[in-house]
């Protein structure tokens, strides 16, 4: 697999998040227009945007904890890393839990009600928090990043060999030999 500078987490935790708000904001679209036709579909796409989400949520679980172990970062980073890691595991739990809740409502044919929508509100506001801190780590500690003094100013590269010299000598030599293992001088 191609390496992702640092890990694969800040690409699937963007979907952990914009999953569960695009069905937020289509269960709102929803409950603002209840009797409109197009809002018949949006029920199915709000629900499988929830599902998509805690679906994708798993990867970017499994990505968080590889990059927890690997990460080069300090002791204040390591504190807001835990932190940011202990907000993520609440937030993914909650939307598992919510992903089951719809999947249970969809199956008893219910429609997802006030609680239900309150529960996603408050689970969406857990992972804009828990990405807030995520965030914080990049941009405040430069956690995962690769710090923009080393790309401005690089270290210098190793010196160049001469190798004009050692050409020389090789032609010199090639020269002096008369392809029968002995050589001509003049």
């Amino acid at each position: 697999m191609f390496e992702i500078i640092p890990n694969w987490h800040p690409i699937f935790v963007h979907y952990s998040i914009a999953a569960p708000t695009m069905a937020l904001l289509l269960y709102i679209v929803i409950r603002i227009f209840p009797d409109r036709p197009f809002t018949a579909g949006m029920v199915s796409a709000a629900r499988w945007m929830l599902w998509l989400g805690a679906i994708i949520t798993v990867a970017t679980v499994v990505a968080g904890y590889q990059a927890f172990d690997t990460v080069a970062h300090n002791a204040e980073s390591h504190d807001a890393m835990v932190e940011h890691r202990n907000l993520a595991r609440i937030a993914a739990l909650s939307l598992w839990l919510i992903a089951i809740w719809s999947a249970i409502n969809t199956r008893l044919n219910r429609r997802d009600g006030v609680e239900f929508l309150t529960a996603l509100v408050v689970v969406c506001g857990l992972f804009g928090f828990a990405g807030w801190k995520g965030g914080e780590l990049v941009y405040r500690y430069g956690t995962g990043v690769i710090p923009m003094e080393s790309v401005l100013n690089p270290p210098p590269a190793a010196p160049l060999i001469d190798s004009q010299p050692q050409l020389q000598e090789q032609q010199e030599d090639q020269e002096q030999d008369d392809g029968h293992g002995h050589s001509h001088e003049h």
